[in-house]
């Protein structure tokens, strides 16, 4: 999402040209000026007016996406939301109207088998149909009523939410607004900055303009330590220069874990050379079929056995050697991650060997209770039917028996969102991973040395990375495992 204006770089241009000069002098003249800034300034305020209760956070504090960040005084809500609950949860008339449509019936069916025997009145049995039809829609009633009242508890809930105020990104706190005491309308509470990643504004000559595309990777140099290379990667390219500086701006994103690197620096940057190393780009959703279980790498010596049989198969002479590398992947899952990991071996002048195993593949989550006798299960179960939690089961056998469970989910955060409102219900509850076996590989993989350097453009180079600093001397391995 770009985030440059025309305004905004001519007066970055002129700060440059006033400020940045004695910078200038001592990097080489190619290098481009450019000031790094926070990726995201949110002023965060309340969605409500009312008086601040409390601030739970101060300047510099760092904080997470969802984190409570202040209160604003919330007794009568409070007090409505209570109320709102307690007729949710009432269940009297309920139970009255079914007792009643159950006495009803019963007198019917009785009346109606007596005037098949002619001993009852026609107008007797047309009577008793009439009270338990009304009977029934008397029922039906209480359950609209007690359904209205639920979502009233739904909106009182929402209400109160409303007095809370959250941040909706990860970031650090840059400045407090209010005190506690003092009242809010529509103006900032809070200021809330994302540092990771950093975005960076860069003023280019506008002879360069057609040579720099989103995609390419440029060198970083900030001035709190100009000796320090940092890679960003083009996200923007401004379509319209500034007719008074003859310049156009870039953006670019730099990764900065940890909040390493302060925004609202001047820096320098230029373009990368053709051998500089790739950095990695935006992060692709995860392929629940291709992942690599959470066990730690291990080292081993690939056996010669094993090893010759695997060169056979795919047609390569490679004896084991003293100077080889190895490097094994335990308990991996999919086909396309197994099949990167054998095909870089080969592209490195190696070879893979693949040992078939079964994985442990975490296939969703359920919401239940801890385990607990029959009666106490009931008991639970009761209590949340009466609260109108129809979503429930006894489970007595299986890995979850003996539990009560209130649903199953695809995603931790569904599954952690229904346990919370279970727990604000009375009942204890835990969120618990749901396995299956999968068929896996365990992947033993042997390397020539040295090592050969992957192409900067090619596709694997960062896994192909990753191999060469895990992998180690197949006699270190094998002394290893002695």
């Amino acid at each position: 999402m770009p985030h440059i204006s025309t305004p905004r770089l001519a007066c970055t241009a002129l700060l440059w040209l006033v400020a940045g000069s004695a910078m200038a002098t001592e990097l080489d003249a190619q290098n481009l000026n450019c000031v790094i800034l926070p990726d995201e300034v949110v002023d965060i305020s309340s969605s409500v007016p009312g008086v601040l209760e409390a601030m739970l956070v101060d300047r510099s504090d760092r904080i997470e996406k969802g984190q409570v960040l202040a209160r604003m005084e919330s007794s009568v809500e409070q007090a409505v939301n209570a109320l709102a609950g307690a007729r949710a949860a009432a269940i009297s008339e309920l139970r009255l109207r079914e007792a009643e449509l159950g006495y009803d019936e019963q007198h019917r069916d009785r009346l109606t088998q007596l005037q098949q025997r002619h001993v009852a009145s026609s107008q007797s049995l047309e009577d008793a149909e009439r009270t338990a039809e009304a009977a029934h829609w008397r029922l039906r009633l209480a359950q609209e009523r007690r359904e209205e009242a639920q979502l009233d508890q739904q909106r009182a809930r929402a209400i109160l939410n409303q007095k809370t105020i959250r941040s909706p990104i990860d970031g650090v706190v840059i400045a407090r607004h209010h005190s506690v005491g003092e009242h809010v309308n529509s103006e900032p509470v809070v200021t809330v900055a994302r540092l990771n990643p950093l975005r960076v504004e860069v003023l280019t000559p506008i002879d360069m303009f057609g040579k720099i595309t989103p995609g390419m990777v440029m060198d970083v140099r900030a001035e709190v330590d100009p000796d320090t290379r940092r890679l960003a990667r083009v996200v923007a390219v401004d379509p319209v220069a500034d007719a008074g500086s003859g310049m156009f701006a870039v953006e670019l994103t730099l990764p900065n874990p940890d909040n390493a690197l302060p925004a609202g620096i001047k820096c320098y940057s230029a373009m990368v050379d053709e051998h500089a190393p790739a950095i990695p780009g935006p992060a692709a959703p995860a392929e629940p079929s291709s992942t690599v279980a959470a066990a730690p790498s291990t080292f081993r010596t690939v056996p010669q056995q094993a090893t010759a049989q695997t060169a056979s198969a795919q047609g390569h002479e490679s004896p084991v050697s003293d100077q080889s590398l190895c490097r094994v992947f335990p308990s991996v899952v999919g086909a396309a991650t197994s099949s990167r990991i054998v095909s870089t071996a080969v592209a490195l002048g190696g070879h893979a060997h693949k040992t078939p195993t079964q994985v442990p593949v975490v296939n969703g989550y359920i919401v239940a209770t801890p385990q607990a006798d029959s009666q106490q299960l009931r008991q639970w179960q009761q209590r949340l039917r009466d609260a109108g939690e129809r979503d429930t089961a006894i489970l007595q056998r299986g890995e979850f028996a003996r539990r009560l469970t209130m649903g199953a989910y695809n995603g931790p955060q569904s599954a952690e969102r229904r346990r919370a409102h279970i727990e604000e219900l009375g009942i204890n509850a835990e969120v618990l991973p749901r396995t299956r076996q999968s068929s896996g590989w365990d992947i033993e993989v042997q390397l020539p040395q040295p090592l050969p350097a992957p192409a900067r453009s090619a596709p694997l180079a960062q896994f192909v990375e990753r191999l060469r600093s895990e992998a180690v001397p197949c006699n270190d391995a094998r002394a290893a495992s002695l």
